[in-house]
């Protein structure tokens, strides 16, 4: 074989296998700040569910100034939760009720729709 074209394939490969190391490195590095923002991402959607009623987002930005960015996360982190738990628990005490009243069979199951 050609010693210049031997020096060429040679190279080529080199070549390849650094754009494969590359890519595999930018994938690795994606991931990373995929996994750093995605914390940031759930509260940038909850603020813009905020902001879509205007009146909520008015008291939203008058408590920020208020209080401040971190005092009022946490306040809204807490609320957030004591309304999931509220939510869960009223529907266990429904099923509680629903139970009581048809003799332990509980509600009938939803009709079929397709």
């Amino acid at each position: 074989m050609n010693p210049r074209l031997r020096q060429l394939e040679l190279r080529q490969r080199a070549l390849v296998l650094r754009s494969t190391l590359q890519r595999r490195s930018l994938a690795d590095q994606g991931l990373a700040l995929s996994a750093r923002f995605s914390g940031v991402e759930s509260k940038v959607a909850l603020a813009r569910r905020i902001l879509s009623w205007p009146a909520l987002g008015a008291g939203v930005a008058t408590m920020l100034a208020a209080v401040g960015p971190q005092r009022l996360l946490r306040v809204v982190s807490r609320l957030l939760v004591l309304a999931t738990v509220t939510r869960r628990a009223w529907r266990v005490m429904e099923t509680v009720v629903l139970r009581t009243r048809t003799g332990g069979r509980g509600r009938p199951p939803p009709p079929r729709t397709r």
